[in-house]
């Protein structure tokens, strides 16, 4: 992340890395596929913690 900047009371501006594949999923549907990718996230966390997730470290892709 090299920028986080609050963009106004309930929005953060920051650079952050997503797979090809999901970037591609959200921008196939259009102008507002970011507000959609935020929408998706906030309703996966109603029933999940991101401490929950298993993540591969990049260094062994």
């Amino acid at each position: 992340m090299s920028s986080n900047e609050r963009v106004d009371d309930d929005r953060i501006e920051l650079t952050i890395e997503f797979s090809d594949e999901v970037i591609e999923a959200f921008q196939s549907t259009g102008e507002g596929w970011q507000t959609r990718m935020d929408a998706a996230l906030k309703d996966w966390l109603k029933r999940h913690t991101p401490a929950g997730v298993k993540c591969i470290s990049r260094d062994l892709i």
